[in-house]
C-alpha cells in the first residue's frame, strides 16, 4: 500500500492524529507519559498547541504514523526539556528561526520496518528547507538512534533517562 504523508491542517485530523498517537503509546507500548488524557483516549500535550503535525496516510486514509516539529521562533521547549537536548549552547550561534525540536514520531505496529519513519522525517527535513531552518533537535529511544541516524541525524549529547520511558539520546540533524 502506497504512503502519503500530509501536514495537518484541521482540528478533526489533529484529533484523530491525538487518537493514533494514544492507541500507540499506552495502547500497544504500554506506556503512561505526559499528555495522555485516557478518559479522552488522546495524548496531546504543551508542544501540541504551536506543532507542525505530519501524519502518513495509507492508500485507505488510515493513519500509518505521525510526527510533530515545532519552529522555536514561535514557542518554548520549558527549561527541563531545553537543558536536555542542548537548547541553550545552540541558540549561542543559531537565531531561534533557524532552530526546530521534532517529537512524537509514531508508528502503526503494521508499518514498523517500512519506510513510514523515514518518510515522515523526511517531511519534517524537507519543511526545514522551506523555512530556511538550520539545525532541528529532538531525542530519542536508544533503539531508534539507529534510523536516525541514517537520515543524517546525529547524537550530541549524553543520554538521559526520561521516567516511565527510559533512555532517550538527544540527536542533532544540521
Amino acid at each position: 500500500m502506497p504512503i502519503r504523508v500530509v501536514e495537518v491542517r484541521d482540528e478533526a485530523d489533529k484529533r484523530a492524529l491525538f487518537r493514533f498517537m494514544y492507541e500507540v503509546w499506552a495502547g500497544d507500548l504500554g506506556r503512561d507519559v505526559v499528555g495522555m488524557e485516557p478518559a479522552l483516549g488522546l495524548m496531546r500535550d504543551t508542544l501540541d498547541e504551536w506543532a507542525h503535525h505530519f501524519m502518513a496516510l495509507d492508500d485507505a486514509g488510515n493513519i500509518a504514523g505521525v510526527i510533530r516539529s515545532n519552529d522555536l521562533h514561535e514557542g518554548t521547549l520549558g527549561a527541563e526539556l531545553a537543558e536536555r537536548v542542548g537548547l541553550g549552547e545552540l541558540l549561542g550561534v543559531f537565531d531561534p528561526a533557524q532552530l526546530s525540536f521534532t517529537s512524537h514520531l509514531a508508528v502503526a505496529p503494521h508499518k514498523r520496518g517500512h519506510t513510514v519513519a523515514s518518510r515522515l522525517v523526511a517531511a519534517v527535513i524537507q519543511r526545514m528547507l522551506r523555512r530556511g531552518v538550520l539545525v532541528d533537535i529532538s531525542y530519542c529511544a536508544l533503539d531508534l538512534v539507529s534510523m536516525f541516524y541514517q537520515v543524517g541525524y546525529r547524537p550530541h549529547l549524553p543520554s538521559f533517562r526520561v521516567p516511565g520511558l527510559g533512555l532517550r539520546q538527544p540527536l542533532v540533524f544540521c
